[in-house]
């Protein structure tokens, strides 16, 4: 039942994606053996651009192209913008696509770094795309918007799809599931602008650390009404 239930999640994918209606033996195995539909497919599309997941990263999911949404909202032509733990590059690119701003990726993972080159390449936009591990090797400087998707999870059973496929690295925080935005914020001074925005990818485990220590931050949930997204700005000091 189970592979049954994955061959039509893999149609749909396909259907979407206006790719032939068939499953073909490879495709078939893959399945069998746990791969996750995007993997087997090789590519996301959203918001207007490409990533494809040839190497081991972390795979976006639509909760982070609502994420996108409210960035949008307040970005402005010539920003600058951080993207934090920037996996394939999708949150950054997707910003790219939309508007003319300067945008920098920053990851530690090798695998992330040649991952987001190709995507950058592929869907011709230009991006600094630098291996840190969060601000270490990131030049000090002011910027207008930054966002981070980092690890947030509580070392957890996960699918075999998930384990198997993507580093536990982008997954999994220690030694809480909020250590990440914790690092992050400790240094928020030094590279957010004056009148700059903040924004998180977050869960249910993080929300407590957030309302208890910076209870300015804003706490929303995603469609599916899970406590999703965290985003502040600051405000110019007087």
């Amino acid at each position: 039942m189970l592979i049954n239930k994955r061959k039509l999640e893999l149609l749909k994918e396909k259907q979407r994606y206006n790719l032939p209606l068939k499953i073909s033996k490879l495709e078939n195995l893959k399945l069998e053996l746990d791969y996750p539909i995007q993997k087997i497919i090789g590519f996301i599309e959203m918001e207007g651009v490409k990533i494809f997941l040839d190497q081991k990263v972390f795979i976006p999911r639509y909760e982070t192209q609502e994420l996108i949404l409210k960035i949008k909202k307040v970005i402005k032509k010539g920003d600058l913008v951080l993207d934090l733990c920037s996996g394939s590059g999708f949150i950054g690119l997707a910003l790219a696509k939309f508007i003319n701003a300067k945008i920098t990726l920053a990851d530690i993972s090798d695998e992330a770094i040649l991952q987001a080159k190709l995507n950058a390449k592929y869907n011709n936009l230009e991006l600094n795309i630098i291996k840190s591990d969060l601000f270490a090797n990131i030049p000090e400087q002011k910027f207008n918007i930054i966002v981070a998707n980092p690890p947030y999870l509580k070392e957890e059973k996960l699918a075999n799809s998930v384990l198997n496929f993507e580093p536990k690295t982008a997954l999994f925080a220690w030694p809480e599931p909020f250590s990440f935005y914790e690092k992050i914020l400790e240094k928020i001074d030094n590279f957010l602008a004056d009148d700059g925005w903040i924004f998180f990818e977050i869960d249910y485990n993080s929300q407590d650390f957030f309302k208890k220590n910076y209870p300015d931050f804003i706490i929303e949930k995603d469609i599916n009404g899970k406590t999703r997204f965290a985003y502040w700005q600051k405000t110019a000091k007087k």
